[in-house]
């Protein structure tokens, strides 16, 4: 892998975005029809090249879509419970 994505491989990449949970975080839809949780700063860079070419290591979690939704949660969480900012979420239709 490089030190980034090619413009064909952010294509593809970019493609699976199925939510996008602001500020950061970004729900992929696999091919195999898992979901992925992609830092978004990971998108265009290694990370983003290896989901291209089939390869998730580079993912936070990767699951069905519930358990990598609570796999973030604790992301927007402090010890006293919910932050202030917690995430809007954003889901975008399949194209």
């Amino acid at each position: 892998m490089g030190i980034g994505c090619t413009p064909r491989e952010l294509a593809i990449v970019s493609g699976m975005i199925r939510e996008v949970i602001a500020p950061d975080w970004l729900i992929l839809e696999l091919p195999d029809g898992r979901f992925a949780a992609l830092w978004r700063a990971g998108l265009a860079g290694e990370h983003g090249a290896g989901i291209a070419q089939g390869d998730y290591s580079g993912c936070f979690a990767v699951g069905t879509l519930p358990e990598v939704r609570a796999a973030l949660e604790p992301a927007f969480l402090d010890d006293e419970g919910p932050s202030d900012d917690l995430p809007t979420r954003i889901t975008l239709p399949k194209s």
